[in-house]
């Protein structure tokens, strides 16, 4: 019986070291980068949300990224410079959507009555297929509803005034 079978020589435990370091290195890399980017996501959402509803607002105006941008860099806030918070607001604006990808514990971190939570989606499909139903809606967990089923898809103008019909309709 040969009990050296199990023995790695001296370049094989340092190859394996670094091939376990490189690769946990860059799992971790994309860890960093995906908090940064729900971070800077965040941050715009308050941003956004603030100029919606803030109660003070108003004596901010124009000058709210620059006021901001100044307070947070004395609290050590990194990267929240004027032209920063611009590009994290413009991060929520152009996708919303990230709320949906949200996990529980984070979406604890919203505030109350944020616009991305009012993001309307309809499903088409052509078939009655429940299974890609579930697919398609897989992860939603806010109050999803069937409104009608058609035999046709409805033409892309029927689409948009039954739209503009509900938006009129929740004022």
């Amino acid at each position: 019986m040969d009990t050296n079978e199990h023995e790695i020589s001296f370049e094989k435990l340092v190859g394996a070291i670094k091939l376990a370091h490189e690769e946990l290195a860059a799992q971790a890399g994309r860890a960093v980068n995906m908090s940064l980017t729900l971070r800077n996501w965040f941050i715009g959402c308050y941003i956004a949300e603030y100029e919606l509803r803030g109660s003070d607002r108003a004596q901010y105006g124009a000058k709210l990224l620059a006021d901001l941008a100044k307070r947070l860099t004395k609290l050590a806030v990194s990267n929240s410079n004027r032209r920063q918070l611009y590009r994290y607001l413009r991060l929520y604006r152009l996708y919303p959507e990230i709320v949906g990808t949200l996990p529980a514990q984070l979406k604890t971190l919203l505030p109350a009555g944020t616009k991305a939570l009012e993001i309307v989606g309809i499903l088409l499909c052509t078939q009655h297929d429940k299974t890609l139903v579930e697919y398609a809606l897989a992860g939603m967990d806010n109050g999803l509803f069937v409104s009608r089923y058609q035999l046709e898809l409805p033409k892309r103008e029927e689409i948009q005034r039954f739209i503009d019909e509900q938006m009129r309709d929740s004022k």
